[in-house]
């Protein structure tokens, strides 16, 4: 009914709300505690995925920028979109390409035209989303045809912490829930694969941990 779609809405908001509130909270450190990889290798592995790609890449949750300076080395264009203001800001202040393009928006309504992008990526940002399905939806409403989303995010973990002081919607995910969320949205050719990075993370009381990382790829249809 409308008033349970209207009622599912206001949760959703909420969720994002406090996602963006994290974030914002986080933006001024996000130099510190966002970038522990075991190895670094899987903002390569995302670009390789992709390959072969046209021109324009979006890089979607963007955070402080990291991935987004990686794939201006390979892409002549790269749109960058953030729910957090701050984290935008933190990525103008770490001095960009000027490649790279900065906008504000969420990523199940994204500030990018329909059809105008070769790639997408969505690099540690789906266990933050308050709704996969219009995600996907947006993602490959954005995407020319042909075009492909590369998702790298956490496995299922039990770092319940993670919460509260990343502002994380989910303790990781199945690859299969992001396999069959973009093939509902009309992706073909998916392929899924552990990634051979990890993301290493402290908890408050000082325990580190090396969290399991998985890539998933989709191409749209032509």
């Amino acid at each position: 009914s409308a008033a349970d779609r209207a009622a599912l809405e206001v949760v959703r908001e909420q969720r994002r709300e406090r996602s963006r509130e994290a974030h914002d909270a986080l933006a001024d450190r996000w130099t510190e505690v966002g970038q522990e990889f075991r190895s670094g290798a899987v903002r390569s592995e995302a670009v390789a995925w992709a390959m072969p790609s046209g021109m324009v890449a979006a890089d979607l949750g963007c955070g402080a920028g990291f991935l987004s300076r990686r794939l201006a080395e390979s892409f002549g264009r790269v749109i960058a979109v953030d729910h957090s203001e701050k984290m935008l800001e933190t990525a103008r202040q770490r001095g960009l390409p000027d490649s790279v393009e900065l906008r504000q928006g969420e990523l199940d309504k994204l500030p990018i035209d329909s059809g105008s992008v070769d790639t997408a990526f969505a690099h540690l940002v789906w266990h933050h989303l308050a709704d996969l399905s219009a995600a996907a939806r947006e993602i490959a409403r954005i995407l020319k045809p042909g075009g492909t989303v590369v998702v790298s995010d956490l496995k299922p973990h039990d770092q319940d912490w993670m919460r509260d002081a990343m502002g994380d919607l989910r303790l990781g995910m199945p690859p299969e829930t992001v396999r069959n969320t973009l093939d509902h949205a009309g992706f073909a050719r998916l392929r899924v694969a552990d990634s051979s990075d990890g993301y290493e993370v402290t908890a408050p009381g000082g325990d580190s941990t090396t969290l399991t990382m998985f890539l998933v790829r989709g191409e749209l249809p032509r």
